[in-house]
């Protein structure tokens, strides 16, 4: 007996599932190469939105400086009283004894001194010049026994003194850190600056001291160099919170000097080329000059409040 092969024959699916099948697919390739597309647009999106917000921050946080000063350059004057009170003690030649100013000799009282600055800033650096004239002159009767110099003085006694120290100082400064944010000119802006620098500073000093048995007095001048910060916070254009600090030092054998001053001021800018400010001021100074008994020394403070008006251009 012969077996034969037949060969078994599906039917064939119907037209409408394939057609519904072969939808479903297309729909599906379209829906993530849509999908795709928009995701690459989305980053796209996002990328150029962050380098827009960093271009922005960079263009509103750095400024150039020719940017607040228009011509890159500045000129700044001031003119201040200050009313400092003077302490510590000073020696005359003739004696070794350090008489306290405030306590023995009656002059420690605030005195109007004029100050006076001048400032030329171009680009980055700062070139400036100043000086101040500190004068006390004090009559008093003496409450106890003490000798100043050669001078001896008993309680009772009608005494006088008189000290003069001018002050002049020379001073480079180089802007180191700054910070901007907003428009200058829309009165929204603020502005930080940081400011470091060298100098020269001179100290011309005279002293008298009378009493019934004799008088007394010593003078000398002195230089030394310096160093200094200033830190500036400017605010809508008409506004700056200013700190100054400084210290310097010089020593040749017997003649001495040692400093520091310390500054805050608070300016206002009531029209666009005047101002005004207050502020305070401590300047500490050891001046030294001599040995044994021909040694002139002051080593005392200068505090107060001050105010003033600048011009600027």
């Amino acid at each position: 007996m012969q077996l034969q092969s037949r060969s078994v024959q599906r039917p064939a699916a119907p037209a409408p599932k394939r057609a519904a099948r072969c939808a479903i697919i297309g729909a599906l390739a379209a829906s993530l190469a849509a999908s795709s597309a928009h995701a690459d647009i989305a980053t796209r999106d996002v990328a150029e939105a962050l380098r827009y917000d960093a271009a922005e921050a960079t263009a509103n946080i750095w400024y150039d400086p020719d940017e607040w000063t228009p011509r890159g350059w500045s000129v700044h004057t001031e003119a201040r009283v200050w009313a400092p009170g003077m302490g510590g003690e000073i020696r005359l030649p003739g004696g070794r004894s350090n008489i306290r100013v405030a306590r023995e000799l009656d002059a420690g009282d605030p005195q109007a001194t004029p100050i006076g600055e001048f400032r030329y800033r171009s680009g980055g650096m700062t070139y400036s010049f100043s000086g101040s004239g500190f004068g006390v002159s004090e009559r008093t009767t003496a409450d106890r026994n003490f000798t100043l110099g050669d001078v001896s003085v008993g309680a009772g006694d009608r005494i006088g003194i008189d000290i003069d120290l001018i002050t002049v100082e020379a001073m480079v400064e180089w802007r180191v850190w700054q910070f901007r944010k907003g428009r200058r000119q829309a009165d929204t802006g603020v502005s930080l600056d940081l400011d470091l620098g060298v100098g020269a500073r001179m100290y011309d000093l005279n002293m008298r001291f009378n009493a019934p048995s004799g008088d007394a007095s010593g003078s000398g001048f002195w230089a030394e160099p310096f160093i200094g910060a200033r830190l500036a916070v400017e605010m809508l254009d008409r506004y700056t919170l200013e700190t100054a600090f400084s210290s310097g030092g010089f020593s040749t054998g017997d003649h001495r000097s040692i400093s520091w001053t310390a500054q805050v001021a608070f300016h206002w800018r009531f029209m666009e080329n005047a101002g005004a400010h207050i502020g305070f001021r401590h300047q500490f100074t050891d001046l030294q000059r001599g040995s044994n008994d021909s040694r002139v020394r002051l080593n005392g403070s200068l505090s107060g409040l001050f105010a003033g008006v600048s011009i600027r251009f």
